[in-house]
């Protein structure tokens, strides 16, 4: 990726922030805001993977994805996923797309996951970008299966939203 001086500068102060911020809520939370401190380190994945160091973000957001799993956070999970799938790293693509196949087709079996699934829009927004973004990078690393079984899971997940 080609940045700009500035845009470089920008992007490692805001991975820098989300460390502290990371430190801050570590230090004064004692563990209570799990979640937020989940975000914080998505964040510095995100701002890794802007930089181009691709092997950092990706450590850092399986860590990310491995606590999202062990609280049963599909969502987040599969966000987490989402950008692993936008670094560079297609030798990994794969098995990343099949973890977002197992995300969302959990959902089209569990009720539960359904319910939160449907009661909130953004979920089915988020699906669509994200499925949307897998499909392209499986045609792009010329898998057409994984293409095809991506599009039927959002077609799926569609489909369940509009008869809600």
């Amino acid at each position: 990726m080609i940045f700009t001086l500035f845009q470089q500068k920008l992007y490692n102060q805001a991975l820098e922030d989300y460390q502290n911020a990371e430190k801050y809520l570590h230090r004064t939370t004692a563990g209570f805001l799990e979640g937020e401190l989940l975000e914080a380190k998505f964040r510095q994945g995100e701002m890794f993977m802007k930089l181009g160091r691709d092997d950092e973000a990706i450590w850092i957001l399986n860590y990310v994805i491995e606590k999202r799993q062990h609280k049963k956070d599909w969502h987040n999970e599969a966000r987490a996923v989402d950008l692993i799938l936008q670094t560079k790293k297609e030798e990994v693509f794969c098995r990343y797309m099949g973890q977002l196949l197992d995300i969302y087709k959990s959902v089209l079996r569990d009720e539960t996951k359904m319910k939160l699934f449907l009661a909130q829009a953004f979920r089915l927004s988020n699906a669509k970008d994200i499925l949307g973004n897998a499909i392209n990078q499986a045609v792009k690393i010329d898998s057409p299966g994984l293409a095809e079984d991506l599009k039927q899971t959002l077609e799926a997940l569609k489909a369940a939203a509009a008869a809600k």
